[in-house]
């Protein structure tokens, strides 16, 4: 009898112990389930910020390519303005084209002075400052008082450099930047 009584008590404990192994069994599958459903979830997650991300570089990106453009054209500004005066063609407003007129030397002792208008003066050396400084007095004033430059081509149609830098001297002698140089 004892031994059937252990034998009954063996396969209970048997029972019982398959029971629980098997509700062991499927609570870890459960388990496991769940957690491939979290990392899904998770991985999904971690997706939607990488993309997100990756807009968001692009568009610093790009955002950072235009304030570089920016940088570079303040820069050249700054530079301009380093010693005080920038040309008066750069200035926000434009009242002033980048030419303000021309000085044309058609020989030793005759010029012609034309204003970006379309006045034109023909003159002798004496009065070639003086035509000058009449001509372009609205935009001198205007240069003197936004503290900036203008600028003069100067047309030398002689075969003599001498007279080219001798008008030259004198222009720039009156604030006046000479260009075709």
């Amino acid at each position: 009898m004892t031994h059937k009584r252990n034998r009954a008590g063996d396969e209970s404990k048997g029972g019982k112990g398959r029971g629980r192994s098997e509700a062991m069994l499927f609570s870890l599958t459960e388990f496991a389930f769940v957690l491939l459903f979290l990392c899904i979830a998770g991985l999904g997650v971690l997706y939607a910020a990488y993309d997100a991300g990756n807009r968001q570089a692009h568009l610093m990106r790009a955002r950072v390519d235009t304030l570089e453009t920016e940088v570079v054209f303040l820069q050249e500004l700054l530079d301009e303005k380093q010693y005080g005066v920038v040309p008066c063609w750069r200035r926000p407003e434009q009242q002033v084209p980048p030419l303000i007129g021309s000085v044309r030397i058609l020989g030793p002792n005759a010029y012609t002075v034309e204003h970006r208008s379309g006045v034109a003066r023909d003159s002798l050396p004496e009065e070639l400052i003086p035509n000058v400084l009449e001509l372009f007095a609205p935009d001198i004033r205007y240069a003197s008082e936004m503290n900036c430059y203008l600028r003069v081509a100067v047309d030398n149609t002689t075969n003599s450099f001498a007279y080219y830098r001798r008008v030259a001297d004198e222009l720039r002698n009156h604030g006046l930047v000479v260009v075709n140089e």
